[in-house]
């Protein structure tokens, strides 16, 4: 049986060829390649987004909210490839992990792409994605990205200096098989899952181990494979797995508070993130849209549908909010980033 990862890929692959055999717009999925851009520490992109869409539809049809974005990134502007972890930071600069080419970008709030950092290594503030990785953001802007394919997570300044790194490989405290999901809470405390061992382990701002919680099983407070990891202003942690299809709360300290499940058979939860509204929002990776739940899991709506069309998903990863209440959601088979207005 292919590893966690492996079958998530695997299962973009069958929905992409799936949706494209049923006559999706072919351009969409076409990956166009950008410019050409240097190798190093940062590299600054004159790109401009697609065209800026109408003002979105809030039609609800049997229980889905339809949503047309604000802008949508795609492989036409720029050569996305597995885009998955995202993060909003005080000044609304959106910072994407593009897993498949194992570097950081930002763009600004119009979803114009400002910089990137795309050197492909193990030392410092290069980056070995693995094809997943979440990013989160402290309240002083700096930067935590997993580098799960070097075992560690990276924290960089808020306008991506190197600072320092965390972890290794292995499975004891403060290491990591796979690291996938990274947040942050209230006072700088780090919470990082892992898919490949079941537990969520907690670091303090500068990386030092703190303590971890969890255990092997399907149980309430127990993981098979963790994956989405969001934390509330009031300290509250949701957790997300793949594997149960169950989302988790947990209190700061690693308590367990409740948990539900998808709201539909074969949903697999994501990334998960705190909406303005104080909502809990999880991608479904393979229903291709995004859920809203209360903070006590009851069911609000679904967000978006299969396609392709701008507002559509395919395999939906990554969620994130800015200050104007926009929902950022990255799309790893659509290689696609899209800001959303949600009622």
């Amino acid at each position: 049986m292919p590893p966690p990862h492996a079958a998530r890929l695997l299962i973009a692959i069958a929905i992409g060829l799936a949706t494209a055999s049923c006559g999706g717009d072919a351009g969409n999925t076409a990956t166009t390649p950008g410019p050409p851009t240097s190798v190093g520490t940062t590299t600054t992109i004159p790109l401009s987004v697609t065209t800026t869409l109408p003002a979105p539809s809030t039609t609800v049809e049997q229980g889905f909210t339809h949503l047309e974005p604000d802008w949508v990134l795609d492989s036409e502007t720029i050569d996305l490839s597995m885009p998955s972890g995202i993060a909003v930071n005080s000044q609304d600069r959106i910072f994407v992990l593009d897993a498949g080419n194992s570097r950081l970008i930002e763009i600004d709030a119009e979803g114009k792409v400002i910089q990137e950092w795309s050197e492909t290594g193990s030392g410092p503030g290069q980056f070995d994605s693995f094809g997943f990785g979440f990013v989160a953001v402290d309240g002083d802007d700096n930067l935590f990205v997993v580098d799960n394919g070097n075992h560690r997570v990276q924290k960089l300044g808020p306008d991506g200096e190197y600072l320092t790194a965390f972890g290794a490989e292995g499975a004891g405290h403060g290491q990591f098989e796979r690291a996938i999901g990274v947040a942050v809470d209230p006072v700088g405390n780090v919470y990082v899952t892992d898919d490949a061992k079941p537990v969520v382990q907690v670091f303090d701002n500068d990386g030092s181990f703190l303590y971890s919680f969890g255990e092997p099983g399907d149980d309430d407070g127990q993981f098979q494979h963790p994956t989405g990891i969001a934390i509330a202003p009031d300290g509250h942690v949701y957790v997300s797995d793949y594997e149960t299809k169950k989302v988790q709360k947990f209190t700061g300290e690693g308590e367990f508070v409740l948990a539900w499940t998808m709201g539909a058979p074969g949903g697999t939860p994501e990334g998960v993130a705190i909406g303005p509204d104080g909502n809990v929002y999880v991608a479904d990776y393979s229903l291709a849209r995004i859920e809203r739940f209360s903070p006590d899991g009851r069911p609000i709506d679904q967000l978006g549908t299969r396609g392709l069309q701008p507002g559509e998903f395919i395999t939906p990863v990554g969620i994130a909010f800015d200050s104007n209440g926009r929902m950022l959601v990255t799309d790893q088979r659509r290689n696609t980033v899209q800001a959303l207005e949600i009622p």
